[in-house]
This record gives C-alpha cells, sequence and structure tokens, in this order.
C-alpha cells in the first residue's frame, strides 16, 4: 500500500487566532499552488483569521507534487564523497513490492512574514506520498498546515 501520514515541521511564534492575514494568490489560475491557495484561504477562515489585503501578516504557499522516488540533497549541487551519507532534505522512497502504482510526494510550505518588521512568524512544511492526491487531499494538507500555523508557541 502506498500512503505516509502527513509530516509537518515547523517554526516560528506562529500566528493568533483572529490576526488579519493577507493571503499571495500564485500566478497559476488552474494548477496546483492554485488549488492549494485557495485550500489554504478556506482553512485561514474556517480558524476565524480575517483575510484583509493590507494585513500586517503576509501568508505565502509553495507547493509541488513529485515522484516519490525523486530526492533533495542539501548542498551546492556537487555529489557526496564517496562513502559519504548526503545531507538529504527528502530521502527517495523505493518502490515496494505491493505498490499498485507509481507513488507521488506532495510537498508544501506555509510562511507566514510580519509586515511591520519582515522577520518569519511562522514557517511550516510538510510532505506526504500517496497514490494520487485529490482535492480532499490537499484540503486536509492546508488544513494541517493552518491549524500548525495556529497552535501555541513551543512547538
Amino acid at each position: 500500500v502506498v500512503s505516509s501520514p502527513l509530516e509537518i515541521r515547523s517554526s516560528g511564534a506562529g500566528l493568533q487566532r483572529g490576526a488579519p492575514v493577507s493571503l499571495v494568490r500564485p500566478d497559476d489560475a488552474d494548477g496546483l499552488s492554485a488549488r492549494f491557495a485557495s485550500a489554504v484561504e478556506r482553512a485561514l477562515v474556517d480558524r476565524s483569521v480575517t483575510l484583509a489585503q493590507d494585513a500586517r501578516f503576509i501568508a505565502d504557499i509553495s507547493v509541488a507534487k513529485r515522484p516519490a522516488s525523486a530526492v533533495l540533497i542539501r548542498g551546492e549541487g556537487s555529489e557526496p564523497e564517496q562513502g559519504q551519507e548526503p545531507d538529504w532534505l527528502v530521502r527517495p522512497r523505493e518502490k515496494e513490492r505491493f505498490d499498485k502504482c507509481e507513488a507521488q510526494r506532495l510537498r508544501a510550505t506555509l510562511v507566514i512574514y510580519d509586515r511591520s518588521n519582515g522577520s518569519v512568524a511562522y514557517r511550516g512544511s510538510g510532505q506526504a506520498i500517496e497514490c494520487a492526491f485529490g482535492d480532499s487531499d490537499i484540503a486536509e494538507f492546508a488544513r494541517s498546515l493552518v491549524a500548525d500555523a495556529l497552535a501555541p508557541a513551543g512547538r
């Protein structure tokens, strides 16, 4: 079975419930980024966050879907020396015996900036692996990131 639970890593004090936020909208009107931005917007509103263009806080998102076998390695593009383990950002997922599909990895990041001083109030990123990601999966991912952003400090 191809499935991994959503993992979120985050930092920052987070956002207080009800704090006004301006959401940066992606350029791709119909693509994955736009779908994810809409899901984040719904999740913010559902959590009593006010959306306003000139809000003190600015929320920015990034999202990507790739084959789960793809990797991300921290560094300057050079290969690690022989016998050295790479500095993995994302480890590859090997195809397993009973996989019925080519697994996909969905990675997303939500960053909330404080417009008054440019600091990062929250940065959360996560990933999940499935055979396919539908709108309900994207919405759940967005809800999880927003819930984490609104969680009390001390993560």
